[in-house]
């Protein structure tokens, strides 16, 4: 037996040990390991045991233990009553969950060690090594360590009042800014996690170019961004950031009849904007497994990204089958959601509209126009819609209605829209509707 598993084992006895001086704190154990985490068949049996015991709501002690052990013959393996007791006195740990956060380390290890032989036996029957690469960095993400979900996502009230406290003594520094002054403001600074925030409207309207932007935007500050493009191809893409940013039209740019100053202006372009910390991905119907999977290849090589743009909703594929169209939307709109969750950052995608809202006399989108489903209401911290300007003199200009805003006021903001650049800027008159907050 090697140091490693001689370790685990002596940890592992003294869980068992600790669990019977210290059977309350079973709640806080049971979220760190499982049954599977624990090496030592015997203490796995007493773990068991324990969570049966607590199940059941009874109490939990040498004899109740040794009689679950009983009823299910697994008592002698203990070497019977006497042995419990012993456990008990010997190894007189007061806080099991200490021992269980180093048994999940090792149990980590060991799954680790059994990922890496199945990749190496991949690699010697000549299995393609892309292939083995997405596939291991998919186990290797699946792998529970300390640190990971449950430490960061479980706190004291004391925790998480430390947490806040120092957000609110020095400032979150972590905001993603859009790029147009007035939504910044409107979200205090930009977009911020584990906020998930839609951008809606009919086909047409600009979504894909809103989100290039603040895409664009958020990079040129150093902000590393995962572009999920599930309808346009990742040079479709960069030719609409190219004409965005060089003025150069788009026309020009696909057939490549620009004069000479486009030509040049197109080459600056390119030797600059190669640079930017811009990732992206036009897997169609990628599904949120997949974003998890591409975020964490990024992660690993260039370090944790600032921001996930999926455009968009209704093209993802869902993680699971399910016959109804409302229920496979669902699934994706909370998965995006508990995304940004678990990776603590900002995540904003774009939806469309059903076709209700162009056949009412007052057109302007409202929540209950989103399409195939009510679940993106209700998983989302912010809905923005854009809408033309239903002032005639302002054919250039689109509305960015905010609908819903999560911890904030909502409001109307107008962007102007340049077409030719496929291209919103901010508005020079920066209109900024609400009742709840003023701007300078």
């Amino acid at each position: 037996m090697n140091n490693t598993f001689e370790l685990s084992d002596a940890q592992e006895l003294n869980l068992a040990g600790a669990l019977l001086k210290n059977p309350e704190r079973i709640d806080i154990v049971r979220e760190i390991i499982k049954p599977e985490d624990i090496r030592l068949i015997k203490v796995r049996n007493i773990y068991e045991a324990v969570l049966s015991l607590r199940e059941q709501g009874l109490d939990i002690d040498t004899v109740t233990v040794g009689d679950e052990l009983e009823r299910h013959n697994k008592l002698n393996e203990w070497g019977g009553r006497l042995h419990l007791q012993q456990i008990r006195s010997e190894f007189r740990g007061d806080a099991p969950d200490s021992y269980a956060w180093k048994i999940l380390d090792y149990s980590a290890k060991r799954n680790m060690m059994e990922q890496f032989s199945t990749g190496a036996s991949w690699a010697n029957n000549g299995r393609d090594s892309n292939a083995i690469r997405n596939d291991m960095i998919q186990r290797l993400t699946n792998v529970r360590t300390p640190n990971s979900k449950a430490d960061k996502h479980s706190m004291t009230a004391g925790e998480a009042l430390s947490a806040l406290y120092d957000n609110v003594t020095n400032g979150r520094s972590d905001f993603v800014p859009t790029g147009f002054i007035d939504l910044d403001k409107l979200f205090y600074g930009g977009l911020l996690g584990p906020d998930f925030t839609v951008i809606a409207a009919r086909p047409g309207r600009g979504k894909t170019s809103l989100l290039l932007s603040i895409a664009l935007h958020a990079a040129k500050v150093g902000k590393r961004v995962l572009f999920e493009s599930l309808e346009m191809s990742n040079e479709q893409i960069m030719m609409r950031l190219v004409a965005a940013e060089t003025g150069i039209p788009f026309g020009a740019l696909l057939r490549g009849k620009m004069t000479t100053d486009e030509w040049d202006k197109f080459h600056e372009a390119i030797e600059w904007m190669e640079k930017l910390p811009l990732h992206l991905n036009d897997m169609p119907a990628i599904t949120v497994n997949g974003i998890r999977q591409n975020y964490r290849k990024i992660e690993a090589v260039t370090g944790k990204p600032d921001l996930i743009i999926v455009d968009y909703l209704q093209l993802q594929g869902a993680d699971g089958d399910y016959k109804v169209r409302e229920q496979e939307v669902a699934s994706v709109s909370r998965g995006l959601k508990g995304m940004a969750k678990e990776f603590d950052i900002p995540v904003l995608a774009a939806a469309q509209l059903n076709r209700a809202v162009e056949q009412r006399s007052d057109k302007r989108p409202t929540l209950g126009d989103l399409r195939e489903s009510g679940a993106i209401e209700q998983d989302t911290d912010n809905v923005l819609f854009i809408h033309p300007s239903d002032v005639e003199t302002k054919q250039n200009i689109a509305e960015l209605i905010c609908a819903k805003h999560r911890n904030g006021p909502t409001g109307t903001i107008e962007l102007v829209w340049l077409g030719s650049l496929t291209k919103f800027e901010n508005a020079q008159t920066r209109i900024f509707n609400t009742k709840e907050m003023e701007y300078a």
